[in-house]
């Protein structure tokens, strides 16, 4: 089978960006988030990669952030426990929320309009926080905030029970080495992975996001807002038409705290049980 495949990975605190192979942008607090997409037409091969780097927050900084909503600045619930029932509700929350948003998405952009007034030049304020840099401004918000109100509703994501077993055995690999990236640590990719519990057709692609928030609009306005990142790769997933599929699994890791793992694809036959 040939392929075309964007591989893409970033790395963010609180708002702002650092390293990666494609970058989004983090919401007051450390996160990563990483995309990586696969179409199988008959066209040839080609992996893409980019690379920026950011300043990123001191360790202190990372203990000591705490997610807040868009809108709602002082919710706790942003930083919930980390018990298993939790982070499985947080992955079923992630299709949830993916759903409404693309069943919506010019109402969606409310979300991101509700931080608009935190943003000056290239800092975002949060009262009673640190100053937090970010690369594109208040620009990428913007323009993300308009990608959604021109955006007609798109079809809900099914829940798939294998690409979320796929999404589980990455997530845990990450959080039990605190490693991170779209390859696992037998070299597995994504769409192998994917296909360990069923098949993918046509499209395929992962994000991950690596925050401390355990609630899923965060990790969403994360992927949506894209700073730094040229393609803007991981909004064009979460917005992707042709997706009908999709599939998370959360987990603990080390060194961001949670890690979650999002799948999706355009057709995915499941394997029989």
């Amino acid at each position: 089978m040939t392929s075309q495949r964007r591989v893409a990975k970033s790395r963010f605190t609180l708002l702002k960006i650092a390293l990666g192979l494609t970058l989004a942008s983090g919401l007051f607090s450390p996160t990563k988030v990483l995309a990586a997409s696969q179409q199988s037409p008959n066209k040839a091969s080609r992996t893409m990669f980019a690379r920026s780097t950011a300043s990123v927050a001191t360790p202190e900084e990372i203990v000591a952030g705490r997610p807040v909503q868009a809108g709602s600045m002082d919710d706790p619930t942003w930083f919930g426990d980390l018990s298993g029932s939790d982070l499985s509700a947080l992955s079923e929350e992630l299709i949830a929320e993916t759903n409404k948003m693309r069943a919506n998405p010019a109402a969606y952009a409310q979300r991101l309009e509700a931080i608009r007034d935190y943003y000056e030049g290239n800092l975002v304020k949060v009262p009673g926080r640190p100053a937090v840099q970010v690369v594109e401004g208040v620009g990428a918000l913007d323009e993300a905030i308009a990608v959604l109100r021109g955006s007609p509703p798109l079809g809900a994501l099914a829940f798939s029970p294998g690409m979320s077993f796929g999404a589980n055995d990455h997530a845990a690999d990450l959080g039990s080495k605190g490693i991170t990236g779209h390859f696992g640590s037998d070299g597995s990719d994504p769409f192998a992975r994917i296909n360990r519990y069923g098949q993918w057709r046509n499209s395929a692609s992962e994000n991950i996001s690596y925050g401390q928030a355990t609630i899923a609009e965060w990790h969403l306005i994360n992927l949506l807002v894209d700073d730094n990142v040229p393609s803007r790769g991981h909004r064009q997933a979460l917005l992707e038409p042709g997706y009908s599929a999709m599939g998370t699994a959360c987990q603990e890791h080390p060194g961001f705290r949670i890690v979650c793992v999002m799948n999706y694809a355009s057709e995915y036959q499941e394997k029989p049980k």
